[in-house]
């Protein structure tokens, strides 16, 4: 059972900005507070070309309450030493599809995939009014199958698998900041 807190004060721009900020994410530029820290979020199939200077004037979207899961196997370095390339490959490949899996079930987006975990976002692009709820749930079950170890199939030879998982609510602007390249 893991206990969840809730912060009452808003975190400093700049970290919101860093872990807003994954490549399918507008570029850092765009990132700039449209009200109080309200960061602007492009979620769409095809980011916006890299380096074009898009102004936030005209700025049209759809302001969404979302949830936005960041999740890596704890001490990747280390376990990739400890049991080889290969094998960090097929376990990397096996933790991603069960996070696919579990993200999918509690209607959560993987928006980003890591080397050695994901960025995950309910709430947007579909919105949902428990986003919070099922973003902690999907949290919650990752880690108890990661725990398990079973379900990604890869003898670890002594070594025991963590994750490192972080939660983040607040509101975005949801839309296009630009042209398709």
């Amino acid at each position: 059972m893991a206990v969840v807190e809730e912060a009452s004060a808003s975190p400093p721009a700049e970290e919101t900005h860093a872990l807003l900020a994954p490549p399918r994410v507008a570029p850092p530029a765009a990132l700039e507070p449209v009200g109080a820290h309200t960061p602007v979020l492009e979620v769409e199939a095809h980011a916006g070309a890299e380096g074009h200077n898009t102004s936030l004037t005209g700025l049209e979207g759809e302001r969404k309450q979302v949830t936005i899961l960041y999740c890596t196997l704890a001490d990747a370095r280390g376990l990739a030493a400890h049991v080889g390339a290969e094998a960090m490959y097929r376990l990397m490949r096996a933790f991603l599809a069960l996070a696919q899996r579990v993200v999918q079930r509690y209607a959560g987006t993987l928006m980003q995939r890591l080397s050695d975990g994901f960025v995950a976002f309910f709430g947007a692009p579909v919105a949902q009014e428990d986003h919070a709820r099922q973003a902690v749930l999907a949290a919650l079950e990752l880690q108890q199958c990661v725990r398990a170890e079973l379900t990604l199939g890869e003898p670890l030879r002594g070594v025991s698998l963590a994750t490192s998982m972080g939660l983040h609510t607040g509101m975005v602007i949801v839309g296009s900041l630009g042209e398709e390249p």
